[in-house]
């Protein structure tokens, strides 16, 4: 499959339509558009960071963002399938829709195909009214204890969409395109920081694929009664390095500890864990997690000591939620920087 080019509607239910590579037209199920309809790129990929206010985003031409990619529409057929165009530092972001919806919708797997139906925010979840503040409980099937694709940045996501009235109108605004036909979305108020992935030619880059770090918004959440800035986490923060968590480096600029600063930073990072029942050294998986970070390589690019990328990321996750990692940091900064003055490498 080439590109999404709408949404139908077969026995009572909605599909997605295909435009095929051979030029024919085929549909599939919602859950297609999960991996399915939007064009790969095997060659000059790219990624990078940006940060973007959604009021700058405009309709762009959906022609130009396919000709870019190698795909021509037959003259029979109509795509309504909707690119976006926005301008940082004079390169042109030009995004389809759906490659918006994959970033925002997680896990995608499952939230996706839902938001192509009627109240599908509603139906993930609930708002819990007997707290002050109410907290929002998902309800979902794949939101179970012990489900792999949870983490506290989809609750907080949904949470966003659920409370926030532009963020709300977003997520309604899919089901309401599809009625048309259409792969649509009205855009929320707010900042974005996310990263992107896709084509550049010139001054212009065709997004593939988007991972949003946060979304920053000043409007009023409607389980608070003020306005107040508000920061939405969103799911993919392994893959995020913040000016608070950036890897200070050795003065040989290389990233391993010494054994001086395991004993002080990995009594930080390990405190109140068991580590009789890991297999792994946690040092080396560490120095592999501060590589990782410091290149800014995905997870399955990185070389690591022992374990695998998998357990690597596994492990960073846990100690993210446990609150040690960006504790280790700092004091792994404060270890560097004293060095650094003193003039000399950490013993």
């Amino acid at each position: 499959m080439t590109w999404a080019l709408g949404i139908d509607t077969q026995d009572g239910k909605f599909v997605g339509e295909f435009l095929r590579s051979s030029g024919d037209i085929e549909y599939r199920a919602l859950e297609d558009l999960t991996n399915l309809g939007i064009p790969s790129v095997s060659h000059i990929t790219r990624r990078v960071g940006v940060t973007t206010p959604f009021s700058t985003w405009q309709h762009a031409d959906t022609s130009e963002y396919l000709n870019a990619l190698g795909i021509l529409l037959p003259e029979s057929v109509t795509s309504k399938h909707t690119v976006f165009e926005f301008t940082v530092l004079r390169t042109r972001f030009l995004v389809p829709a759906l490659t918006l919806m994959r970033g925002l919708f997680q896990p995608n797997k499952y939230l996706l195909p839902a938001m192509f139906r009627a109240q599908a925010v509603d139906n993930a979840c609930f708002m819990e009214y007997t707290s002050t503040p109410p907290t929002l409980t998902i309800d979902a099937f794949w939101a179970q204890p012990g489900c792999r694709c949870m983490n506290e940045g989809i609750k907080e996501a949904l949470s966003w969409m659920y409370s926030f009235p532009s963020a709300g109108r977003m997520a309604g605004s899919v089901h309401d395109a599809a009625r048309k036909g259409k792969i649509d979305i009205i855009l929320p108020i707010g900042e974005a920081r996310l990263k992107v992935r896709g084509l550049k030619i010139g001054k212009n880059f065709y997004v593939i694929d988007i991972t949003f770090a946060n979304i920053s918004t000043s409007e009023t959440s409607l389980m608070t009664p003020t306005i107040e800035k508000s920061l939405i986490l969103f799911v993919d923060q392994s893959d995020t390095t913040t000016a608070s968590s950036a890897i200070p480096l050795r003065q040989d600029r290389t990233v391993e500890l010494s054994n001086f600063e395991w004993n002080v930073v990995g009594s930080v990072l390990l405190d109140g864990m068991i580590c009789s029942r890991t297999k792994l050294d946690q040092r080396l998986i560490f120095d592999g997690i501060l590589a990782k970070i410091s290149s800014g390589l995905p997870w399955r690019k990185v070389v690591f000591k022992t374990g695998t990328w998998n357990n690597a990321s596994q492990a960073y996750r846990h100690w993210l939620k446990r609150g040690t990692f960006h504790k280790a940091i700092a004091v792994l900064k404060d270890l560097r920087s004293h060095a650094n003055q003193l003039s000399i490498a950490p013993p």
